[in-house]
């Protein structure tokens, strides 16, 4: 079933959660090649490693090969198999490119112990705890320490702050709905 042509790609899909493996075991069953990343965690309470951790929690990597009519040449059974969400990437599934896929694979096997990254250079963010609570601003960069330098307009200036990344949350989500329903509302004023 599995298609290891040139025109087979990676795709992420989205599952349900905490059911990354049984996805991945059931892709392998019908011969398509899958990835799900894992990190090792501290156990601080039995002073060991612990595994299986998933880097990305709830998505699965995939190559199949995906024909633009919305249908999967040799590949409908992807999306068939239980736990599976969707294809990420819109109406039409975005491939990731090989060279991420092998970067990520890399990182795991030199066992540098990547961990998860929750923000992104250029994200919206509001800081909801700290000294700075309340105020909004843009990650700058991410340090080895795990530090955020956030842009935050005051007073119409820019000034670098180095904060915690548990003191902040994303906000790209809570602006998205404010410019919606401001959209909204303009639109029932004109109508």
């Amino acid at each position: 079933m599995c298609d290891t042509d040139e025109k087979s790609l990676w795709y992420a899909l989205q599952v349900v959660p905490e059911k990354e493996n049984i996805v991945a075991t059931l892709l392998g069953c019908k011969g398509y090649e899958q990835f799900v990343p894992t990190y090792q965690t501290d156990d601080h309470f039995r002073r060991k490693l612990k595994t299986g951790k998933k880097l990305f929690p709830g998505y699965v990597f995939c190559r199949f090969a995906y024909e633009a009519r919305n249908r999967m040449r040799d590949g409908g059974g992807v999306v068939t198999i239980p736990g599976i969400i969707r294809i990420v990437g819109g109406i039409k599934p975005a491939p990731i490119p090989w060279e991420e896929i092998e970067a990520i694979r890399l990182a795991l096997a030199t066992k540098l112990t990547p961990k998860p990254w929750p923000f992104q250079v250029g994200e919206k963010v509001k800081i909801e705890t700290g000294p700075l609570r309340g105020i909004s601003g843009m990650v700058v960069r991410s340090d080895r320490t795990h530090r955020l330098v956030l842009s935050v307009e005051l007073l119409r200036r820019s000034v670098a702050v180095t904060v915690e990344p548990e003191w902040i949350s994303p906000t790209a989500v809570i602006h998205k709905a404010i410019d919606n329903a401001r959209a909204y509302l303009t639109q029932q004023q004109i109508s």
